[in-house]
Formats: structure tokens, C-alpha cells, sequence
């Protein structure tokens, strides 16, 4: 300020600007600006000026940020990314804000919070899943957890194409029973088609623990269809993270509160489902929603459920209602799961038999000890 303040003094006892600048070491064009300033405001105008621009070339108008807020509220469980697709959708021609600069927005009008983020537990389990590269490829299903509606706890059965995201089934049950979810299942196969492999956890009633190779009256009924089986590591839902994902989205559009009655809880699921398959745009997808590149299965369920095959079989033994069979003079259970259903018997030594149902291995009987044992397959 002292600087500026001599400069302008020896303006004032009538020394040239050109002198005046040499001898305050600063150009003319700087010293006509104090100057200015000088004249117009008095000292006070030799003071540092901010240097933001006085407007910028992007600005969000007042009208836009308006319409950022609205789409929230509409969409209160969507975040900057998709519903800036939304405005794409509904603006068409008009500059709309990055995602980046929605989010500050948002932030800003005070409609988000802060979410911890969580530590993944990456264990050093080796499992093969299959990776899909068309729809149907595979299916991934599970019971989302419980909550309660109208005093009754209220379990989710959800599944969806890995590949497109489309929302196959969301239907509300009353727990997670083999017998719903193999009638939920089957209308979906009747309504979609069927997928090459459906991937679970290993959870009832998708899996039975007690039961050789987990065979459940589930995986029975995907053999059946040809459909193969496939589960994710025990304690690693981030295999199956895509359907993790969908489960979040799914709470925090009709569960948080849930609804009055199971009724109106089943009309929610029904309207999100239809929301998130036809308008919500998805990341994976390029901003297209799912059912723009969702597509039928070419593989139409049969009208019953067919017989298991077994076609290199040296013996195919039924399994009674118990779980019980016959070899070799012997009565031996296997599994509740089986109940019904016929398996291969194949002799491996002279005191070792493989049995098998279809093309899964589900363990050894020996006959080397006066009671025989049963190996069963992991």
C-alpha cells in the first residue's frame, strides 16, 4: 500500500506517469489502474481485488439447480450420476451439470448424507464363477434380509440377469422355504425363459449343508432343467456383489419405511421393480436401463419338470421317501433332499462305489468295514 500510495503521490505533484512507474518499479498500465481506482474510490481502492472471475463460462442457473433438487426428491435413493441421465432424458439440448457439480448441489440443499464406507474382507478363498457376456447367461437369486410389515417379518426372494440387471423377481415372503421359492422360480422360467446358471449363496433353501455336495430339493430341481448351480464362496457375498448392490438400491426405495401391509409392500416391490427395469438408468450399462438390453432366454421351460439323466450309469438306484436306498444288501441313507429321485451307482474299486445325480458327484460309499461309510462330496 505504502508502494502504491508514493507512486500516486508523484502523480499528484505533477511527474509523468512514465517516470512515475520507473520509479515505483511497476509498469505504466499497472500504474493507470491504481490510479483509476484511486480516483474512483479513494485509498481504499489501492487494497488486492479478488481474482475470481466476476462470471463463469459454466455457471448453473438458478432454474437448473431448482431442477436437480426436484429430481432428487423425487428419486431420494438415486445418486448424482443417474439422475443427471434422468435430466439428459427429460432436458434434452440443455447443458447439464456433471455429476461432480450435482453432487455439491445436492450437498448444498442438504439432501445428502454422509456414508461410512466399509471394509471388505478379501479373503484368499479361490472359487470359478462364471462371467456372463450376453443376457441370461447367469442368474443370480437370494432372500433379502428380513424386516418387519404389519408385526410379520417380511423376506424378499429377488433375482436378476447378471449381465443386463433386469429385475426378474421381487416377491415378498414370509421366510426363505424351499417350496415358494420353487414355485416363485418356476413362473420366472415359465415368463423369461431359462438361464444357463443361476448363482446363490450358501444360504437355505438354496443349498442343504447336511445334505451331499449341499443338494438341496432346489438344486435338485435346476438339474433337472439342465440349469447348472452355481455358489459363491462361503462367507464372501462380494462374489455376488452386483445382486449385494441391487439389494441396497431395493431397501432404500421401499423398505425405509416399509410399507402398512404386505399387500401395499408387495405394490412397492412391483412399482420399483418396474421403475428400476424400464427409467433407472445404469452405470454398467451406459445409462441405459435394463430392460434396453434385457432379452428372453432362447431356453423355454417344458411344461413339467423332467426326469434326471443318468447315461453313464453301470446301476441307477431309487431313493426312498426317507432318503434311504438299497446297494448291495445293504439299506444306506443319502440324502431327504433326493427323496423320490434316482441316482447312478458306479463301482470304482472292488469296495468303493461313486454315486452320483446327473452330472454331480456326491460321494463314495466303502464297503471295507462290516458297516459301510459314506464320503460325501464337498
Amino acid at each position: 500500500m505504502e508502494s502504491r500510495k508514493h507512486a500516486i503521490d508523484l502523480v499528484e505533484l505533477g511527474i509523468s506517469v512514465s517516470e512515475a512507474s520507473q520509479l515505483a518499479g511497476v509498469s505504466r498500465q499497472c500504474l493507470h489502474k491504481w490510479l483509476a481506482r484511486y480516483r474512483e474510490q479513494g485509498w481504499k481502492g489501492l487494497r488486492d481485488h479478488s481474482r475470481a472471475p466476476k462470471r463463469h463460462a459454466f455457471a448453473v442457473t438458478k432454474r437448473m439447480r431448482q431442477r436437480v433438487v426436484a429430481m432428487k426428491k423425487r428419486f431420494p435413493s438415486e445418486g448424482p450420476r443417474k439422475l443427471r441421465g434422468y435430466l439428459e432424458t427429460k432436458y434434452p439440448g440443455e447443458r447439464i451439470p456433471a455429476a461432480s457439480t450435482m453432487s455439491i448441489i445436492l450437498k448444498e440443499a442438504g439432501l445428502v448424507a454422509p456414508r461410512r464406507r466399509r471394509r471388505t474382507n478379501l479373503a484368499s478363498t479361490k472359487t470359478t464363477l462364471t462371467t456372463p457376456t450376453a443376457p441370461n447367461d447367469v442368474w443370480c437369486i437370494d432372500y433379502k434380509g428380513e424386516f418387519l410389515v404389519d408385526g410379520r417379518h417380511c423376506y424378499p426372494l429377488t433375482a436378476t440377469d447378471l449381465f443386463s440387471k433386469f429385475d426378474l423377481v421381487t416377491r415378498a415372503h414370509s421366510g426363505a422355504v424351499t417350496t415358494p421359492t420353487m414355485r416363485c422360480m418356476w413362473n420366472a422360467f415359465g415368463t423369461y425363459g431359462m438361464p444357463a446358471v443361476i448363482r446363490s449363496d450358501n444360504g437355505m433353501p438354496f443349498i442343504s449343508p447336511k445334505s451331499p455336495a449341499g443338494m438341496s430339493r432346489f438344486s435338485v430341481m435346476l438339474t433337472r432343467l439342465g440349469i447348472r448351480h452355481e455358489r459363491i464362496a462361503m462367507g464372501r457375498p462380494d462374489q455376488n456383489g452386483s445382486h449385494e448392490r441391487f439389494h441396497r438400491s431395493l431397501k432404500a426405495a421401499t423398505a425405509n419405511p416399509p410399507a402398512g401391509s404386505w399387500s401395499a409392500q408387495q405394490r412397492r416391490f412391483d412399482r420399483y421393480r418396474k421403475h428400476y427395469n424400464h427409467v433407472r438408468c445404469h452405470e454398467a450399462l451406459e445409462m441405459r436401463p435394463p430392460a434396453n438390453v434385457f432379452c428372453n432366454s432362447s431356453r423355454t421351460r417344458p411344461s413339467k419338470l423332467p426326469p434326471i439323466q443318468h447315461p453313464r450309469a453301470q446301476r441307477i438306484l431309487k431313493i426312498y421317501s426317507n432318503g434311504e436306498m438299497s446297494l448291495r444288501g445293504f439299506t444306506l441313507f443319502l440324502s431327504h433332499s433326493l427323496r423320490g429321485e434316482t441316482v447312478a451307482a458306479n463301482e470304482v474299486e472292488e469296495d468303493l462305489v461313486s454315486i452320483s445325480y446327473g452330472a454331480i458327484h456326491l460321494g463314495v460309499f466303502s464297503f471295507r468295514t462290516k458297516k459301510p461309510t459314506f464320503t460325501q462330496a464337498p
